[in-house]
């Protein structure tokens, strides 16, 4: 037989901790696809040549070129969007609850 799956609601510290390790993966995925992004808009060319040209310029580092930054900012981005905004939303319901939508 299958096995059961069991679903807690979590606390607010795990959602929170869950969404910013979430948006921080995003930023790690994403940032060496902004950088060629900025560097295309600055200088031309296709993701191959604009890939080709980092490298040759700056090595294999140049991936993490602003990583700390893109990381810290999904995170936080993540945080508002999935965890304050939802958060948010539900108190004002709980204490108004005339205001919620039909």
């Amino acid at each position: 037989a299958g096995a059961a799956v069991v679903m807690e609601e979590l606390s607010l510290g795990k959602k929170v901790a869950a969404v910013w390790l979430a948006g921080a993966m995003s930023g790690v995925i994403v940032n060496p696809f902004e950088l060629a992004m900025i560097q295309q808009q600055k200088y031309g060319g296709g993701l191959a040549t604009t890939a080709a040209r980092l490298y040759a310029q700056h090595g294999a580092g140049v991936a993490a070129r602003g990583m700390s930054a893109a990381v810290a900012r999904e995170a936080f981005y993540s945080c508002g969007y999935l965890c304050a905004v939802p958060l948010l939303r539900a108190e004002l319901a709980a204490a108004h609850p005339a205001l919620e939508r039909a």
